[in-house]
């Protein structure tokens, strides 16, 4: 997973994304692009630090699931299975 350069490509307008801002306090945080300016997804007002990158919930969300399944070892456990059930036979 990649964080998208908010200098190269922005969001749709009024989608919200995950931010990669450059807040040692905050270093992520929902927000959105407005179509001016970026926007904290929570809270009314803009951002106020640097968005250095984004990603689409979705992109965070298929990560996580492939996380789940690996159980954070960088494992899928899907795929040891079978190959178990294979050498067993």
């Amino acid at each position: 997973m990649m964080w998208i350069d908010p200098n190269e490509k922005k969001p749709d307008a009024d989608i919200v994304v995950l931010m990669r801002l450059d807040d040692e306090d905050y270093p992520v945080w929902p927000g959105f692009w407005d179509g001016e300016t970026w926007r904290q997804a929570d809270v009314p007002g803009e951002v106020d630090c640097a968005v250095i990158g984004w990603l689409h919930l979705e992109n965070v969300a298929m990560a996580l699931d492939g996380l789940k399944e690996g159980a954070g070892t960088g494992v899928n456990h899907a795929e040891h299975q079978a190959r178990d059930i294979r050498i067993l036979r």
